[in-house]
């Protein structure tokens, strides 16, 4: 377990996105070709952001290691169906869904391994479960 923090604009959220693209991406393209899920408590999760981040990320790749002319966005979107994004509301919610994870996974992930279980953010609750 990771727990990353910082004041705003540090870079939490950027780096989180390099780990879920990581994370997701097939091994001929540096990845480790696993499952990642998000529970996205501020609803402030971007795919296009994360798309852009791992084209980015192909396209480097391919250019250092690779002669020949690929094609990126087909690579990033096979790569996109090993994210999995949860909203989730309240901490009630968020814990309800972390305990049917394992049966989610057995149903619609049984052929792949989860590598990547991210919370963005963990402290949305706070305030609101606090009084």
């Amino acid at each position: 377990m990771i727990e990353i923090q910082g004041g705003p604009a540090s870079g939490k959220t950027h780096l989180l996105y390099h780990l879920i693209s990581v994370c997701i991406l097939p091994n001929v393209y540096g990845g480790w070709n696993k499952v990642a899920i998000l529970y996205d408590t501020d609803q402030g999760f971007d795919v296009r952001r994360l798309q852009q981040i791992t084209t980015t990320r192909v396209s480097t790749h391919t250019l250092q290691t690779h002669n020949e002319r690929i094609d990126v966005a087909s690579v990033v979107s096979r790569a996109m169906r090993n994210l999995r994004v949860f909203h989730v509301d309240s901490a009630s919610q968020l814990a309800a869904s972390l305990q049917e994870l394992p049966t989610y996974h057995g149903e619609e992930l049984a052929t792949s391994e989860i590598a990547v279980l991210a919370v963005d953010s963990l402290s949305a609750f706070y305030w609101e479960d606090r009084f």
